[in-house]
């Protein structure tokens, strides 16, 4: 699915912004398997947009608990950033995890509207966004430039 950006675009501290909070790695104590990454696999730091600058990712719960999704803040002095809510859902954050994905090609199994890859690549000449649960095919999120959104790819294993 295409996600244009200037939809879900907010300032980080405004308003639309304030219904989601970071989760924190002593949210998440006792899952070992998030001791692999400093990061507990909570966040992200990459450059998906290709402009130079850090982009940082993070997963978020809404206020009451009830939703989790991905917070994006695209890279810039801090008045300039644009942060964006991204694969919002019940709440699953406690089993979900984030990883960069660098440059290059990636199989998939279908985009986010149902369109199978029939064995295409997806590729890209910036860093991606890997959405994941343990164990088990996630999904991966790409920067298409040329349309300014961000599309949705399910992986294949």
């Amino acid at each position: 699915m295409l996600i244009p950006l200037i939809l879900l675009s907010c300032i980080p501290r405004a308003a639309a912004c304030d219904g989601w909070i970071r989760l924190s790695a002593t949210e998440v104590q006792g899952q070992t398997w998030r001791d692999a990454a400093p990061t507990k696999f909570l966040s992200a730091t990459l450059d998906m947009d290709g402009d130079g600058e850090l982009d940082v990712a993070a997963i978020v719960v809404s206020r009451d608990s009830k939703r989790s999704a991905i917070r994006i803040c695209f890279g810039g002095s801090e008045r300039r950033q644009q942060c964006q809510i991204i694969a919002v859902s019940e709440n699953i954050a406690d089993v979900m995890g984030l990883e960069k994905k660098g440059p290059g090609c990636y199989s998939y199994a279908e985009d986010d509207v149902g369109r199978p890859s029939r064995g295409r690549q997806i590729c890209g000449r910036n860093d991606m966004l890997e959405y994941f649960k343990f164990g088990s095919a996630g999904s991966f999120f790409v920067y298409e430039t040329n349309r300014n959104t961000l599309g949705r790819y399910w992986g294949s294993d």
